[in-house]
């Protein structure tokens, strides 16, 4: 992650949001009152999906068993039997 004080960003702020959007940078904008980050939408909805995910009980119980099931004891579930 980069960081860029606020008059800096407002100068190149198209290029930041083409580095966001295309290559998944995140910027930090530094100003005397605190901090905002700049990132693309595609990232942010990783990150709420990710938060989501982390909120559901036993779900990282379940991955970190899943995890140390060998792949024999495991079986292939095709998109018609969910």
């Amino acid at each position: 992650m980069s960081s860029i004080n606020a008059t800096a960003a407002r100068q190149s702020f198209f290029k930041l949001l083409n580095g966001c959007i295309n290559f998944s940078e995140i910027v930090n904008i530094v100003t005397p009152k605190g901090n905002a980050i700049l990132l693309s939408a595609e990232e942010y909805r990783g990150l709420k999906e990710t938060a989501y995910l982390c909120s559901l009980p036993g779900l990282r119980q379940s991955l970190l068993k899943a995890r140390k099931t060998p792949l024999k004891k495991t079986k292939e579930l095709k998109i018609d039997d969910l």
